[in-house]
């Protein structure tokens, strides 16, 4: 298998409802799986906000509060300017690593 090639393949069933199996252990699950999650997606499991699609439109609903949002709520924003500093952070590294200027 090719460096980085999920053995996780998308899937949906009759209704409609995204799925994911495993194409070893045959696993199915309707959540995605931790290793095809972006960045931001895994930092946002671990928040009470879960995002959900209606119509091909996400919106956001916290599990604690039972808020809803079409817009990201603005903890979610501050998460994902992190998030995405972090991302910018680790590429910039890996970048000066790949040219010898790693310090």
């Amino acid at each position: 298998m090719a460096p980085g090639k999920s053995q996780w393949s998308e899937y949906k069933n009759a209704e409609g409802r995204v799925y994911w199996s495993h194409a070893v252990t045959k696993q199915s699950v309707w959540e995605k799986p931790d290793e095809l999650r972006t960045p931001f997606e895994r930092a946002l499991s671990k928040t009470d906000w879960k995002q959900y699609t209606s119509k091909d439109r996400p919106y956001y609903v916290n599990s604690v509060t039972r808020e809803t949002k079409w817009d990201l709520p603005p903890e979610l924003v501050e998460l994902k300017n992190k998030v995405d500093k972090e991302e910018e952070y680790k590429a910039e590294k890996e970048r000066r690593k790949e040219q010898g200027l790693a310090r």
